[in-house]
């Protein structure tokens, strides 16, 4: 996780503000909106600031001991490999089409596949992500320098 450019936290009491007035939120979040995937945007009216501020300290600390964080989106994950196949997440169907596609990504992932729930089934996609990152097989949305998204290789 990130923030904005130009900003130091999400306080509203806090004069920090975007270096782009403009701007909702980090640059690979208007991109993925954009592209039709909805997320929550990174700015001070956020409804997720606990989540936020939970991964930017998770980051820092998974930095400090050495090792390379990426920030990615299993929604985003999803949309990339299966399209419009993907159900709402509240839709009857979702947990169900997830259980099914997983184990086609992930190899000794059927036998224990009954046991996922949707977050479950997030986290995995997110691994899965992770993986394709180690074997080039990601693109990168956003700015470097205000943070970056890591997704399947999107089709050109």
């Amino acid at each position: 996780m990130t923030l904005p450019a130009g900003l130091c936290c999400l306080e509203e009491s806090c004069e920090c503000d975007f270096y782009q007035p403009q701007a909702k939120g980090r640059q690979f979040e208007l991109e993925l909106s954009k592209m039709g995937v909805g997320c929550f945007f990174t700015n001070k009216r956020t409804i997720i600031r606990g989540l936020i501020y939970r991964g930017l300290e998770l980051k820092r600390r998974l930095t400090k001991m050495g090792f390379e964080v990426i920030e990615v989106y299993p929604y985003a994950t999803k949309l990339i490999l299966f399209g419009d196949q993907v159900p709402r997440r509240v839709a009857s169907g979702s947990l169900s089409f997830h259980k099914e596609k997983l184990p086609e990504l992930i190899p000794g992932l059927a036998p224990c596949v009954d046991m996922l729930d949707r977050p479950s089934c997030d986290a995995a996609f997110n691994a899965y992500t992770g993986y394709l990152y180690s074997k080039n097989g990601t693109d990168s949305l956003g700015d470097p320098s205000e943070g970056t998204l890591i997704v399947p290789k999107l089709p050109r």
